[in-house]
């Protein structure tokens, strides 16, 4: 549902030739409407997480990006 409330798609396409997790996450933030960014980081992250979860599962390249992200926020707290 927040992949689809927030339009997710067209921010994750906008994100395409970011290399490093952390670029990835904030184009995609900027990107998503309605926007995301009055959020707490928290709040934001667990957006991410959604919706990085949702992209895996419909395209498997994405499964990378998901686990850099898990592994950085189990490890950082947090990636936003």
């Amino acid at each position: 549902m927040v992949y689809d409330f927030l339009a997710a798609k067209d921010a994750i396409d906008a994100a395409n030739n970011c290399n490093k997790i952390s670029e990835w996450v904030d184009t995609v933030v900027n990107k998503l409407k309605p926007s995301i960014k009055q959020y707490s980081s928290k709040q934001i992250d667990l957006a991410m997480a959604l919706i990085l979860y949702e992209q895996s599962e419909r395209d498997a390249s994405y499964k990378d990006i998901f686990c850099s992200f898990t592994e950085i926020y189990q490890r950082d707290g947090g990636v936003y």
